[in-house]
């Protein structure tokens, strides 16, 4: 992939902050107000139980924030890496080295710092998925089939689903703009 495409794909990033605020009114405030037709029928030891589940998601949902963050990130990346480009095409050499050491040495925008930032967000999903799987799963255990398949059938699978996506293609894109930034940086 060209650096012009890469940074297409960079601008592409969905805005993880309006994920999460989808995610937290299709998913846990309906949980927490016991709005669902089917909150009645379940046990109120298991009640506790998803809301002890729903709770750690909600936890979660403010580092959302962070992932929103690597995104601009990823963006401001993409844009140096053109400058970068540029500069090596022009025989800018002045403009190309103050280039490379703003990203090798910035406190915020250096590709270590953006690769530990890629990484900390990917846990951070590792574990949403895991409690939004377990809170499902004691969801699924107590309710009738028809209330499992509305249960399933709202947004929440789909927002939860686009996190999930955004945090594996900032993966795959901080690689990408790694190897470029490699790449410029050695002519």
């Amino acid at each position: 992939m060209d650096l012009r495409e890469l940074k297409k794909e960079v601008e592409k990033l969905p805005n993880l902050e309006l994920d999460a605020k989808k995610l937290n009114e299709s998913l846990i405030r309906p949980i927490r107000t016991g709005i669902l037709p089917f909150w009645p029928t379940i046990q109120k030891d298991q009640k506790r139980e998803i809301n002890r589940h729903i709770t750690r998601i909600a936890d979660l949902l403010p580092a959302l924030k962070s992932g929103q963050f690597v995104n601009e990130k990823l963006r401001q990346y993409a844009h140096y890496l053109i400058e970068l480009k540029l500069a090596t095409i022009n025989g800018h050499e002045q403009k190309k080295r103050l280039l490379v050491q703003h990203l090798l040495n910035d406190n915020v925008l250096s590709l270590q710092q953006t690769i530990a930032d890629v990484s900390s967000f990917q846990q951070t999903i590792s574990l949403l998925k895991q409690y939004y799987e377990e809170a499902s799963a004691t969801i699924d255990r107590n309710l009738k089939l028809e209330d499992r398949v509305a249960f399933q059938e709202l947004p929440h699978r789909r927002h939860m689903k686009k996190i999930e996506q955004t945090a594996q293609d900032q993966q795959k894109l901080a690689s990408a703009l790694g190897k470029h930034f490699v790449v410029l940086a050695r002519r």
